[in-house]
């Protein structure tokens, strides 16, 4: 099996940085290069150096601004990671408090029945409490339900370990 395309990037990355701690002359090697450039930002000008500069300015302000808008659109999709997670949070937080109020309730019903069970009264208001926790229990679960749904709609993957590390 061939190398991954992250394995050939950190390859030639390793190469690039061992090939420049070789070079003594760093301007030199890298005249050709810039002379190119110089060329053909000449040529798309007709020759005029004058509006060479400019188209040069032109294509160096068009970079800075798709890094900008990078930049801004990495931003952007942090932000809305964060306010998703503090919305789950959040959301989790309301479940935690209703699920353990009910498991309060019913282990305060369970204490009581230990020493009421005998009483008509006492087992009629533990139905009416079973009964009470079973709907509450239920309409929990249709709303985690209808959250998992309504969420489901823009279910995609994620690097979980790269979740975690952040």
């Amino acid at each position: 099996m061939g190398a991954t395309q992250a394995e050939k990037r950190l390859a030639a990355s390793i190469a690039a940085h061992e090939s420049w701690a070789s070079t003594e002359d760093r301007a030199s090697r890298t005249a050709p290069a810039r002379r190119a450039l110089e060329d053909k930002f000449l040529e798309q000008a007709g020759g005029d150096p004058q509006r060479a500069e400019h188209l040069k300015k032109a294509h160096f302000q068009r970079l800075a601004l798709k890094s900008a808008q990078s930049r801004r659109r990495a931003r952007e999709a942090t932000e809305a990671a964060r306010a998703a997670e503090d919305e789950f949070n959040r959301r989790f937080a309301f479940i935690m408090h209703d699920i353990k109020n009910l498991a309060s309730q019913l282990s305060l019903l369970a204490r009581n029945a230990e020493r009421h069970a005998d009483n008509p009264e006492f087992r009629k208001d533990m139905i009416a409490t079973l009964q009470n926790s079973v709907g509450k229990m239920n309409t929990l679960i249709r709303r985690l339900t209808g959250y998992a749904r309504s969420a489901g709609e823009g279910v995609r993957a994620i690097d979980a370990e790269r979740v975690v590390r952040a």
